[in-house]
């Protein structure tokens, strides 16, 4: 008789036997669900931007505004904000001017006569977001 096997706790199951077998079984599940629950949110996400193509740009274009933009604006775009007045429906072209080059087009009537605002030409890419944000929320 093995001395090491009967000093052993017989509930405590040995190294290799059916425990082992039953953990590789759960971390195989474990592992299919986890797989399929990542699979469905592709999916998910894939379907609802198919029913409209411009959510993920209207996203990025909040994104934006929040970080960049409602410090001196407001939160809420349609609001005046504490330096900046509301600017919801505000024109690209109008965008492109003030957020870039601090001016205004040509024949616009500014809401507030201030030169308060600095160029942000970081953000020249994502000034179709912007638009489309600052679109989105005018409705």
């Amino acid at each position: 008789m093995n001395r090491a096997r009967s000093a052993r706790d017989p509930r405590r199951p040995r190294p290799g036997g059916r425990a082992r077998s039953l953990l590789r079984g759960r971390s195989a599940r474990a592992l299919a669900l986890l797989a399929g629950c990542g699979l469905a949110v592709l999916v998910g996400c894939g379907q609802g931007s198919e029913a409209d193509p411009d959510a993920a740009l209207i996203q990025r274009g909040k994104v934006v505004y929040e970080t960049s933009c409602s410090a001196c604006h407001a939160r809420a775009p349609g609001e005046d904000g504490p330096v900046g007045p509301a600017i919801t429906g505000s024109s690209m072209e109008l965008l492109r001017a003030k957020v870039l080059r601090n001016e205004y087009p040509a024949g616009y009537t500014p809401k507030r006569d201030t030169q308060a605002m600095v160029p942000l030409v970081h953000v020249e890419a994502d000034l179709p977001a912007v638009h489309a944000y600052l679109e989105s929320v005018a409705k």
